[in-house]
């Protein structure tokens, strides 16, 4: 998996261009791309081997902005998807990233945000950055769950492989109570590693 660095740099390229998609004359052409994008999440969705989740996931960002902007950009009635975004960010990406998302996501719609009703388009982007701490540290824990479940799944295959080593070298030698021990053992690590996934 890529650094954190290089994924919030990523998301702030990609965030900086479809900002600037939006503003040239290639907006009118944002339908056709947001068909595209949606075709080749849905594809990668369904095909285990084109799964990659930082991509899904910056398909994901990219067409939500880029709908934000098509339906009115800081007025638009889905301007509520940045703060779901945001934590779909944490959870799929480093979890600094969503600092990087947010900040850009502020400075991009800052203009935007000066004209018409001030207060409220203020408090809008405001409450983005407010958002980040609560996004990261909930992205920090599912990370570390992640990461638990991956290591209780590799200790118990090792316990499994140590087990089978065991009764396979030594099983002739045994005594009848200590191969059922060993053969619940290897039971029980059987129902821990359905429990872990």
């Amino acid at each position: 998996m890529m650094q954190p660095l290089a994924q919030s740099s990523i998301l702030i390229l990609l965030i900086v261009a479809t900002f600037l998609w939006q503003k040239s004359a290639l907006s009118e052409f944002t339908i056709p791309l947001l068909g595209l994008l949606t075709f080749i999440y849905v594809v990668s969705s369904f095909t285990k081997r084109l799964t990659i989740k930082p991509l899904s996931i910056l398909i994901l960002t990219a067409s939500a902005i880029l709908l934000i902007l098509s339906t009115g950009g800081i007025n638009s009635p889905l301007f509520f998807l940045l703060y779901f975004l945001s934590f779909a960010l944490a959870f799929s990406l480093a979890p600094l990233t969503v600092f990087a998302f947010n900040i850009a996501i502020f400075l991009c719609f800052l203009p935007e945000a000066l004209q018409g009703d001030t207060i409220i388009n203020v408090i809008k982007i405001t409450s983005l950055i407010l958002l980040c701490p609560l996004a990261y540290f909930f992205g920090k824990e599912v990370q570390l769950r992640e990461q638990k479940a991956i290591r209780a799944d590799a200790a118990i295959k090792k316990i499994q492989t140590d087990i089978s080593d065991v009764v396979k070298t030594e099983g002739a030698t045994l005594k009848d109570q200590d191969v059922d021990k060993l053969a619940d053992a290897v039971k029980q690590t059987r129902e821990l590693e359905k429990e872990t996934r």
